[in-house]
């Protein structure tokens, strides 16, 4: 017998009453600007290789053994035996990307941006400016905008050189499973080292929805995107 989408409602009406009840004997978080910036696993290995995808990775004609793969970005690392101190991609054009799958939906704050690291002047190699999209489900995506004077897409400033690691807050926290770093500009060619920051450890309660929700609500620990409502427990203030 199927249940009434009214009835469905009630119970994730009820639901959400008891976890908001639950999460009052703790420090109320504040998920329109949790400000935490935990590294979230790029740079010590808590994200794994299989975490990181990448367009495309370099092949050397000189050195085809050489290994310029996604799982090089990793912010601070440095080249060893067999693989490269960076990604690298293949073609040095709009299209590529390296993302990130969180695993859970993940308060994402920022990202902090390195160039390659085993590299010689003049052939030093980074990105100086670069898009960020971010999705719940790794299928829709979107990108931060410049809100003001309908400026589109935002472009983040990458580096300045090779070694010095940029950090780069969003102009808002967004709760994402994907991150995907898109390079606009850089110098030589598409190389990267990167680190993602937010809340790490904080507890989301995932519900599926019916219906379509168009508008993003947050309040007093919710955050509701077009079909799925987060409640979130823990303390987002500055770690």
């Amino acid at each position: 017998m199927e249940v009434d989408v009214s009835v469905q409602f009630l119970l994730y009406v009820c639901l959400l009453i008891y976890y908001c009840t639950q999460c009052d004997s703790q420090a109320q978080p504040n998920p329109e600007q949790p400000t935490c910036q935990d590294h979230l696993g790029m740079e010590d290995g808590r994200i794994s290789d299989s975490q990181i995808t990448a367009s495309t990775e370099w092949v050397s004609s000189d050195d085809p053994g050489l290994y310029y793969g996604a799982n090089n970005a990793r912010l601070n690392r440095a080249a060893m035996t067999g693989t490269t101190g960076a990604w690298s991609a293949q073609t040095n054009d709009g299209n590529q990307w390296i993302q990130v799958a969180l695993g859970v939906p993940t308060w994402v704050t920022g990202v902090l941006i390195q160039g390659r690291e085993d590299w010689s002047p003049p052939q030093w190699q980074y990105v100086t400016r670069f898009k960020v999209q971010y999705s719940e489900d790794g299928e829709f995506w979107a990108f931060f905008e410049q809100y003001t004077n309908n400026q589109g897409e935002m472009i983040f400033d990458g580096n300045t050189n090779h070694t010095t690691i940029v950090t780069n807050l969003f102009p808002a926290p967004v709760l994402a499973s994907y991150i995907k770093i898109i390079p606009v500009e850089w110098i030589q060619h598409i190389s990267m080292r990167f680190e993602l920051v937010g809340c790490e450890g904080k507890h989301v309660i995932d519900f599926h929805f019916p219906g379509n929700f168009n508008t993003f609500s947050q309040k007093r620990g919710v955050f509701r995107t077009k079909r799925k409502m987060y409640i979130v427990q823990g303390n987002f203030g500055a770690q």
